[in-house]
């Protein structure tokens, strides 16, 4: 049994929790609002704001399984819920030795290749936005907290109720046919899947890549998907724009080659497959 205490708990941590309703795991979970959830103990605690209490509701930590999310698109949500949301916890998780084991769920943001690049766990990347030095940040300083801590950097989430691009479509939208624009994304249940896997495999005694990426196989050029919502849910075609331009973005394509190569298996390979009635 692994105790673990979930960071930031919301949609993502609550669906990690019903996935492994089969396991004897005891969690944690830290929100700003009450936690109503059976198998979870509540803690309220804004971790925007400085560190009040001593995590004294938890008997020790195997993991802490961190899912931060800005309330929105700025840079200062993006500073209070990245960089200091993970500072504020690192320092309350002082308390506890041996230090658990952090999977830190970052994005695919911090990588700023936008020429229909192939991209992996060993592309280079940059803070080219004060978004992507927030993000940046946390992940350093989770790393300098114990040194097999893992990051998880995400592609873009949908399934479940988050359907942001579905219902662009079915608004309407215009997107690039030329050149390629490139786009990543992962299922939800996919990247419960990972944290799930990631936490089996060590409580199993197997070592985990320090640094994952967790997207679907197929890195699709934006218009496809597109098309492809638009023909399963009967909604309008995209209006399809050429943009010639030097300075056209192309976005990049992200490999998930080293967490299939770890024994994980997709549920929803790419959109074809998560995209449907």
């Amino acid at each position: 049994m692994a105790r673990i205490l979930l960071a930031g708990f919301g949609k993502l941590a609550a669906a990690l929790v019903d996935s492994m309703s089969e396991s004897s795991h005891q969690f944690y979970g830290i929100a700003r609002r009450p936690i109503q959830h059976p198998r979870v103990t509540g803690i309220q605690w804004d971790l925007r704001t400085p560190h009040q209490q001593q995590l004294n509701e938890c008997e020790g930590i195997d993991y802490v399984v961190v899912t931060m999310s800005p309330d929105a698109i700025s840079d200062e949500d993006y500073r209070l819920s990245y960089a200091v949301a993970v500072d504020h916890l690192l320092n309350a998780l002082k308390a506890f030795q041996p230090p658990p084991q952090i999977i830190y769920v970052s994005s695919t943001r911090v990588f700023a290749q936008n020429d229909g690049e192939w991209i992996n766990e060993a592309s280079p990347t940059a803070a080219n936005s004060q978004q992507t030095s927030y993000l940046l940040h946390a992940e350093t300083a989770v790393r300098v907290h114990r040194h097999d801590n893992i990051i998880v950097r995400s592609a873009g989430i949908y399934g479940g109720t988050r359907q942001y691009f579905k219902k662009k479509v079915a608004a309407g939208i215009k997107v690039q046919k030329r050149p390629a624009q490139y786009s990543n994304r992962i299922h939800q249940d996919d990247l419960v899947g990972i944290l799930a896997f990631i936490i089996e495999q060590r409580e199993r005694g197997q070592l985990v890549d320090p640094l994952l990426l967790a997207c679907d196989d197929d890195p699709a050029p934006l218009l496809d998907v597109a098309r492809h919502i638009a023909d399963t849910f009967d909604y309008p075609a995209p209006l399809e724009i050429i943009n010639d331009g030097d300075l056209a973005p192309k976005g990049k394509r992200c490999r998930n080659d080293k967490i299939k190569s770890l024994g994980y298996r997709f549920r929803y390979p790419s959109y074809r497959e998560g995209y449907q009635p």
